[in-house]
C-alpha cells in the first residue's frame, strides 16, 4: 500500500498534547456537550482545529463537531499526526436492517464503502473497511446497557444523504447491513493506512428500513441511551 507523504501536511501538534494519547471524536453537537459537561472540559480552553473544536484533559482528547466522510478523515489525520494511540469515533446512524430500532446501538465489524474518501486512500477497488477489531470487542465488553439493544455487524457508508433510496436500502438489507451513516468507512480506511488503531460505536437515531423515512431525534429512549454512552465513553481508556 502507497503511503507517501501527501503535499499538504496536518496542523502542528497543540501544546501539552504528549505522544500516545487517547482521542474520542465526537460528531454531534449536542453529545459533545455533554461529553465537555461531564468532564468538566472549558469552553475558554479548547482549541480550534479546522471547524471543530479540540478538548484536552490528562492524555485524553475530545474533538468535535463534524459531519461527511472527507471532513473527518481530515480530523483523523491530524490526531494520528499529533501521535494517538487508540481512537473513538462516536456517531448516529439510521437503521437499515428491520430488527434494529430508535435507540439501538451499532458496534461495527465492518464498513460498506458508498464515499469517495477511501478511494483516495485504496489501492484496490475493495467493498469494505473495518474497524480495529480488539477495540471493538473492548467497546461491546463495556458497554453497560440492555444487550437486546446493542448490535454488532455491518454499516453501510454513504456520502449521499438524500439519496438513501429504497432500491440502494433494500441491497444492503441482503447483505446483512444493519444501518447507515457518514463517515465510518472513510475513518477506518485512514486508519488502517496509517497503521493507527480505531473503533466506532453508534446510535440509532432514525429508521430507514421499512423504504420510509422515520426520525427519532425527539425519542426519549434515544436521549436516554445516548446520556449514557456520553456518560461511558470518556472511561474506556482507562
Amino acid at each position: 500500500m502507497n503511503k507517501t507523504k501527501g503535499v499538504i501536511n496536518p496542523l502542528s501538534a497543540p501544546e501539552g498534547m504528549a505522544s500516545g494519547f487517547h482521542a474520542l471524536m465526537v460528531s454531534h453537537p449536542a453529545d459533545l456537550a455533554v461529553i465537555r459537561k461531564g468532564l468538566n472540559l472549558e469552553a475558554a480552553t479548547s482549541r480550534k482545529v479546522l471547524m471543530s473544536q479540540l478538548y484536552l484533559r490528562d492524555d485524553l482528547a475530545v474533538i468535535g463537531p463534524f459531519m461527511g466522510a472527507p471532513y473527518a478523515a481530515a480530523l483523523l489525520e491530524n490526531l494520528i499526526a499529533w501521535g494517538a494511540g487508540e481512537i473513538i469515533y462516536y456517531g448516529w446512524c439510521g437503521a437499515v436492517a428491520c430488527h434494529v430500532n430508535i435507540g439501538d446501538i451499532i458496534i461495527p465489524s465492518e464498513a460498506m464503502i458508498d464515499e469517495g474518501t477511501s478511494r483516495c486512500y485504496l489501492s484496490s477497488n475493495a467493498e469494505m473497511s473495518l474497524p480495529d477489531n480488539g477495540l471493538q470487542q473492548r467497546l461491546r465488553s463495556v458497554i453497560d446497557i440492555d444487550p437486546v439493544k446493542i448490535h454488532a455487524g455491518a454499516i453501510w457508508t454513504t456520502d449521499a444523504l438524500f439519496n438513501e433510496t429504497p432500491e440502494k436500502i433494500a441491497h444492503y438489507q441482503t447483505q446483512g447491513v444493519l444501518a447507515v451513516e457518514m463517515e465510518a468507512s472513510a475513518l477506518f480506511t485512514v486508519a488502517h493506512h496509517r497503521s493507527a488503531i480505531l473503533g466506532c460505536l453508534l446510535v440509532v437515531s432514525d429508521l430507514l428500513s421499512g423504504g420510509e423515512w422515520k426520525p427519532g431525534f425527539s425519542d426519549k429512549g434515544f436521549k436516554n441511551v445516548r446520556h449514557q454512552l456520553c456518560q461511558l465513553l470518556p472511561g474506556i481508556f482507562e
